[in-house]
């Protein structure tokens, strides 16, 4: 199971609004997903399948902290990024499982609020795009 990359301000905007095209209960975005994920992992390890994974690629800066890698607000431009996402999947780099996922959310969280003051101080879409 792959979660796909999201742009840290994307992730920073849903801790308090809703986009108008997403079906959940009412409440913060993201901490539904968050509760997602670990549900998604808690179903993993009860199936114990040892070539299972579950993978976050929403965490990785190279990719989620560029928001110049995205079009519309999360779909991925070029093909060096999705070459990278597939040698991600197929390493298994960025794997959560329930015994890193507090830490995963916790860095998550703490990368997406700093990427939030970055745009906060930012006074041009080309500075946005740069940072």
């Amino acid at each position: 199971m792959v979660f796909p990359p999201v742009p840290y301000i994307v992730n920073y905007d849903w801790i308090e609004n809703r986009p108008r095209w997403i079906n959940m209960l009412p409440g913060p975005v993201f901490e539904q997903l968050m509760t997602f994920k670990k549900c998604v992992i808690a179903a993993r390890e009860r199936v114990e399948g040892k070539l299972d994974r579950v993978i976050a690629l929403d965490s990785n800066d190279a990719i989620s902290g560029d928001l110049g890698h995205y079009e519309a607000f999360a779909h991925l431009i070029g093909s060096d990024l999705y070459r990278t996402v597939m040698h991600m999947i197929a390493t298994g780099d960025e794997t959560i499982t329930s015994a890193n996922v507090d830490q995963y959310e916790a860095a998550l969280r703490m990368k997406v609020s700093r990427r939030a003051l970055q745009m906060a101080t930012a006074t041009t879409t080309q500075e946005i795009l740069r940072r």
